[in-house]
């Protein structure tokens, strides 16, 4: 049976359709702690997340009730230090095939991948909250296309409405006070040539007062 495991960044594992395991690759090892023999020597649903153990047990019956199909799923299984850890796993029902006869599993521990998400997730928010709270606009200026996106407060702050205002330089300019227009199209051609942060002071003139 296969004993390859994707460079070690992989394991697989063969299992019939009641979780029995009869095959695990060395690189389970890396893994989730266990030797072959110890992952091997219980079912593999024994060492599931207590709340996601029904779900997942679902999902592999509806993998069983169809041949040659092939799904993947993320979850929870017990680490041998203890630990939970979040794995993503690949299975094919080769249950019909006479060479294989089995389910076979390819999975790899994505924990810090998505730990990293999830902070990343979180920084985001704090950064949202943060914004909202100073009462901050944030627009983008995507160079190489032209294209400029405004968040809802720098409209606010403009005093323009998002629905009929065009959002590009050409119109971003001229909400600029004339008086200061020269001083602000520099310091922006400035941070485009020279690789500086954009940073300036000057008025702008908004419909209301204009």
């Amino acid at each position: 049976f296969p004993s390859h495991d994707n460079q070690g960044h992989d394991a697989i594992a063969v299992a019939d359709e009641n979780g029995v395991i009869s095959y695990v690759s060395p690189s389970v090892t890396k893994i989730l702690g266990y030797t072959p023999k110890e992952f091997m020597s219980v079912n593999g649903f024994d060492r599931l997340h207590p709340e996601e153990s029904t779900e997942l047990m679902k999902w592999y019956k509806k993998v069983i009730k169809k041949p040659g199909s092939s799904t993947t799923i993320q979850h929870r299984y017990l680490h041998k230090n203890n630990k939970w850890v979040w794995i993503e796993s690949t299975i094919t029902n080769l249950l019909k095939d006479g060479n294989v006869k089995a389910l076979v599993s390819n999975f790899h521990n994505i924990t810090e991948q998505l730990e990293a998400t999830n902070a990343l997730k979180a920084s985001e928010e704090r950064l949202r909250l943060a914004i909202e709270a100073g009462k901050i606009g944030v627009w983008d200026w995507n160079i190489p296309t032209g294209t400029l996106t405004w968040s809802d407060k720098v409209f606010e702050i403009h005093g323009v409405n998002p629905k009929n205002f065009e959002v590009t330089f050409e119109n971003y300019q001229k909400l600029i006070h004339p008086e200061d227009k020269e001083k602000a199209i520099s310091a922006i051609n400035d941070a485009l040539n020279h690789n500086k942060p954009f940073i300036a002071e000057f008025r702008i003139v908004t419909p209301q007062i204009s």
